[in-house]
C-alpha cells in the first residue's frame, strides 16, 4: 500500500500543478473515504492548498453528531481551513416546490440524490469562488456498483480514490494513522435517517469486491459459485454493476457517425 500511497500523492500533486488552480475543495462527511482523500491531499499539496466543506443535513437526525464531530476532528488534525454549511435551508424550499414529502419512504431515493447534488453544487460553487478544483471521494467498489449519485457525489474534477477498493481505502486510512473511529464505524452516506450502506445494498463491501473482481476477470460475465457467497447476493451485485453502466460514462452522444 505504501507504493499506492506514494503514487496517489504524486499524481494528485502533478494534476494540481497542471490545472494551475489555487485550491482543492473537498467535502468532509466524517467517513473513511473523505478522510483518506483529505489525507492524500494534505500530504500531496499541503494544508494551505486545501479548503474543506462540512455539509450536514438535519444534524442529529439524519447527519449524526458523531460523524460531524469526526469531520471537524480530521480537519483540525490536518489544520486545514474548513466551513460548515447546514443543508436544511436548501432542501426545505426544494421539497416544497416539488411537493415532496420527505417523510414518505417512497421519496427516500429522490431525497438522497437531491442531498448529494446540493452538496456537489456547493462544492463547485466554492471551487469557482476560490479558483479551485473539486476532489471526488468515491471508491472503486461504489463506482462499479453505481452506488453514487450521478452528478452528485459521483461528480468531481479528479477522482482521488476511484481506483481503490473499499478495503484498500481502509488500509490507507491505517497507513495515514487516521483516528480509530474512521476505521471502525459503519459506512453510511447519511442520505436519510439510520441509513447504512451495507444494509441498504444487502451485502458487504468485501463480498462486493470479490464478485466485482470475478465479473471483471470474466469479461463482464459472472460465475454462479464464488467463495460460498449466496447466489442471490451474487446476482444482486451483478445487476447493480450492469444497470449502472451509464453512471460510468460521462454522457451518451447520438450521431457518433455522420
Amino acid at each position: 500500500m505504501k507504493i499506492i500511497q506514494n503514487k496517489l500523492e504524486t499524481e494528485l500533486k502533478q494534476f494540481f500543478i497542471n490545472t494551475k488552480t489555487k485550491k482543492v475543495i473537498i467535502g468532509i462527511s466524517g467517513g473513511i473515504d473523505s478522510a483518506v482523500t483529505l489525507a492524500i491531499a494534505m500530504h500531496a499539496l499541503g494544508k494551505e492548498n486545501i479548503f474543506a466543506l462540512l455539509l450536514p443535513y438535519k444534524l442529529g437526525e439524519i447527519s449524526s453528531y458523531k460523524n460531524f464531530e469526526d469531520a471537524e476532528e480530521i480537519c483540525k488534525k490536518f489544520d486545514v481551513e474548513y466551513k460548515k454549511i447546514e443543508l436544511d435551508n436548501f432542501v426545505k424550499p426544494y421539497c416544497e416546490i416539488q411537493s415532496l414529502n420527505i417523510k414518505n419512504s417512497d421519496n427516500l431515493l429522490i431525497l438522497g440524490n437531491t442531498l448529494a447534488r446540493i452538496r456537489m453544487t456547493l462544492l463547485f460553487a466554492h471551487a469557482n469562488k476560490l479558483n479551485g478544483i473539486v476532489l471526488g471521494t468515491c471508491n472503486l467498489t461504489e463506482v462499479l456498483l453505481g452506488y453514487e449519485t450521478k452528478f452528485g457525489d459521483g461528480a468531481a474534477d479528479v477522482s482521488v480514490i476511484g481506483n481503490l477498493w473499499k478495503r484498500e481505502v481502509y488500509e490507507l486510512g491505517k497507513l495515514y494513522n487516521l483516528p480509530e473511529s474512521f476505521i471502525t464505524k459503519k459506512p453510511s452516506a447519511e442520505l436519510y435517517e439510520n441509513q447504512s450502506d451495507e444494509e441498504e445494498m444487502g451485502f458487504s463491501y468485501d463480498d462486493a469486491e470479490i464478485v466485482l473482481k470475478n465479473i471483471i476477470d470474466k469479461n463482464n460475465k459472472i460465475s454462479k459459485n464464488i467463495n460460498s457467497i449466496d447466489k442471490k447476493i451474487i446476482e444482486n451485485i451483478y445487476n447493480m454493476y450492469k444497470n449502472s453502466e451509464h453512471k460510468r460514462k460521462f454522457m451518451h452522444t447520438l450521431l457518433t457517425k455522420k
